[in-house]
């Protein structure tokens, strides 16, 4: 777990984009792959049950009253309105020639179910170029090969609705990188704010806004703001108070040993009160926060 949170992004507005997006997307492809599947599966194989039918029909209107003019008359059935071409091979083998051998499941439905109305060995090829399969069904005196379209046999209907898919997920992308854009850039006002604030520049064009949370926080900090602020100028008038207060007999103390004379007493004493009036200026320069705006270059060799 641990390195999978060093791995997972950082910020608020990556975390609300994986928290949103990584759930709809899984579930979009799982509802995708499971429906195509089935989909196709059972679409194809009633589309294998349809043109095992039609083959099986007419092998046996041919087997009927074989020769030329039953066949010609089952190759017009056929083609309308069936949409099939029909072939007599005379005296030829029940197996055909195979562009390459199909990994496609959908593949195995059309011969059992062929094989099941027929009652007889059957050959099925669908690999080769072209829109036709092949069905070659062994009858007396030869072979009758039935030439269906692929769209008969199998359902081609996927390309549509996995586009619908992808259209879907980008016009949820988009809708939710808009807003999730729009919750986290309150978030980001804030805390540049706060920043400004830390570094007594304070941001005076920053509004609550955002969500209701946000606009609570963002209420919050400037009620501190204010607090705070106020209290610092309290803070100012009452050193500006100390600061008078001690000034005046320091510089009584100042004048009065002026005019002692230039002892050696008097100058250490004038001394004392120099270190004095240092160590006062240096407490009320840090207690008024001048010490963070006296910036100067330092050589760090």
């Amino acid at each position: 777990m641990r390195r999978l949170r060093d791995h997972l992004p950082k910020g608020l507005y990556w975390r609300a984009y994986l928290i949103i997006i990584l759930p709809v997307a899984i579930m979009q492809l799982l509802i995708a792959g499971v429906y195509l599947d089935s989909h196709w599966r059972a679409t194809s194989k009633r589309l294998a049950q349809l043109v095992a039918g039609e083959t099986a029909t007419l092998t046996a209107l041919y087997e009927a009253a074989p020769g030329p003019a039953q066949l010609k008359w089952v190759q017009r059935l056929a083609q309308r309105p069936l949409r099939l071409t029909v072939q007599l091979e005379a005296n030829a083998a029940l197996a055909g020639k195979r562009c390459f051998v199909s990994l496609s499941p959908v593949g195995g439905y059309l011969p059992d179910f062929l094989r099941n109305a027929l009652a007889r060995p059957i050959w099925y090829d669908a690999s080769c170029p072209g829109k036709r399969a092949t069905i070659r069904v062994p009858v007396s005196g030869g072979v009758l090969v039935f030439q269906p379209l692929k769209s008969q046999v199998q359902a081609g209907s996927w390309l549509p609705f996995l586009l619908w898919v992808l259209a879907a997920t980008a016009a949820l992308l988009t809708v939710s990188i808009l807003f999730i854009r729009n919750q986290v850039k309150p978030v980001q006002q804030l805390a540049h704010a706060m920043h400004q604030f830390g570094l007594s520049a304070p941001d005076d064009a920053y509004r609550p806004r955002g969500a209701r949370e946000v606009r609570d926080a963002g209420a919050a900090f400037l009620a501190m703001r204010t607090r705070i602020t106020r209290h610092l100028e309290q803070r100012t008038h009452l050193l500006a108070g100390v600061s008078h207060d001690l000034r005046t007999p320091l510089t009584r103390l100042r004048l009065h040993f002026a005019m002692q004379g230039s002892g050696e007493d008097n100058a250490a004493a004038l001394a004392d009160l120099a270190d004095m009036e240092k160590t006062l200026e240096d407490y009320l320069a840090f207690a008024r926060g001048q010490w963070l705006d006296e910036l100067e270059p330092v050589d760090l060799s």
